[in-house]
This record gives structure tokens, C-alpha cells and sequence, in this order.
């Protein structure tokens, strides 16, 4: 009996090695899966760049620019922001002579006047025809600018001053300031305009419109863009 118990329990304990054998099988099948999923994968990827060089890569829509079609109105306002500033500062030299009977015993004051001034130049659109000087057309458009103009002469009274050079005048002549303001600052305007001409003011200003008109125009959707300034020519 003893040996038919011994016999049944070798019997009992004979599939264990086999279901191990088989655990390994698995584990071996699930690896070699992984395995080849990872280098299909790898291989897709290496490859996408050859894939993408042969199959035909779909076009990229392109988008139309909005055109705003431009106005008068616009261009004044634009107009209004295009200026050149030159600081500048003029000599003015004049003489006082007294108003009564003192003129003729000689008496007199000598002033010189420096007179420190802002000097600035723009294009007035104001009476400028926009039909003969602008044209457009889809996606071109040719403006042509008036020629630029001295806007205004702005004295600063703060740093300008008086020097007296010499001369006596104990009666009849007028205070210095007044006398200043009615001779020495139209002649000093005048004189700080003069200077911002000779200097280049009109032609940098002419530049810096054209430069300006052009990114407007271009904001409002236009690729093919010029802008010309009557009496001025650049490359």
C-alpha cells in the first residue's frame, strides 16, 4: 500500500516541471512580441522622412491679404504724424534808438539777442487732390506726396536771453524784452527757419515720408507699394 501511495504521488508531482516549461514559453512569446513591436516602431519612425519625401505633401493654403481701400481721411491723419524736428539757436544782434529828440544827441543801447528754437517740417494734405495722386488698384497702389513744408517756427523762451553789448540810452528807449519781442523775434524766426533749410530739414523730411506712407500703405494690404514726393527723387 505504502507503494501505491509512493506511485501516486510521483504520479501528482510529474506535471509540475511541464507547467513551468510552459510559464517560460509564454514569457519568451510576450518578449519577442514587445520586441518586434519595438522595432517596427522604430523602424516607422526611421523611416517617415523617407515616406515623406516620396508621397506628394498636401499644399499649404495660402491666405489673400485684406485691402483696405484708402481715403483721404486717412492719409491726413497719417500725414499729421510724419514730421521732422530741428533744434536750432540764432544770434540776433540789434540796436536800440531812442523815439525822441535823444536820438539826435546819439544815445543808444546795443543788444545781442540768442534765441534757442525748434524748427519743424511736415506735408499738409489739406488741399492736396486725391484723385490725380493716388491710384488703386487690387493690391497696388502709387501715392505721390505734395513737397514738405516748414510747419512752424517754436522759440523756447527759457533758454533764449538778452546780452547787453553797450550803448547808453538813459531816455526814450523802449524796455529791452519789448524790443526783443517786436525786432529781434520775427528776424530770429526767420533766421532759425533759414538754418533748418540749409541744413536739410525739407530733404529729410521728404525721406522720412515716403519711409512712412510706404509702412502705412503696406499695413492696409498692399504688396506692391510706392510712394513718391513731388519735387524730390530717391532711389
Amino acid at each position: 500500500m505504502s507503494q501505491k501511495l509512493a506511485e501516486g504521488n510521483r504520479e501528482s508531482a510529474s506535471p509540475r516541471p511541464a507547467s513551468r516549461r510552459g510559464g517560460k514559453s509564454v514569457n519568451c512569446l510576450l518578449i519577442v512580441i514587445a520586441a518586434t513591436a519595438l522595432v517596427c516602431g522604430l523602424g516607422i519612425i526611421a523611416g517617415r522622412p523617407l515616406l515623406e519625401d516620396v508621397l506628394p505633401r498636401s499644399p499649404t493654403p495660402t491666405l489673400a491679404p485684406v485691402i483696405h481701400q484708402v481715403s483721404m481721411a486717412d492719409l491726413q491723419n497719417v500725414a499729421k504724424l510724419v514730421s521732422t524736428e530741428y533744434y536750432l539757436v540764432d544770434e540776433v544782434q540789434y540796436t536800440q534808438i531812442p523815439d525822441n529828440v535823444a536820438q539826435y544827441l546819439g544815445f543808444r543801447r546795443e543788444f545781442l539777442a540768442l534765441l534757442y528754437g525748434t524748427v519743424a517740417a511736415g506735408f499738409d494734405l489739406t488741399d492736396w487732390p486725391l484723385e490725380d495722386n493716388l491710384w488703386q488698384d487690387g493690391s497696388q497702389v502709387m501715392l505721390k506726396l505734395p513737397p514738405p513744408q516748414v510747419l512752424y517756427v517754436d522759440v523756447d523762451f527759457e533758454r533764449s536771453h538778452i546780452v547787453d553789448t553797450g550803448g547808453w540810452c538813459p531816455v526814450g528807449c523802449p524796455e529791452p524784452v519789448t524790443d526783443y519781442m517786436e525786432k529781434a523775434l520775427p528776424e530770429a524766426e526767420g533766421n532759425l527757419k533759414e538754418q533748418a533749410i540749409k541744413y536739410g530739414l525739407l530733404e529729410q523730411t521728404a525721406r522720412s515720408g515716403r519711409d512712412y506712407f510706404s509702412h502705412f500703405l503696406t499695413s492696409q494690404g498692399f504688396t506692391d507699394v510706392r510712394v513718391v514726393v513731388d519735387g524730390y527723387i530717391y532711389e
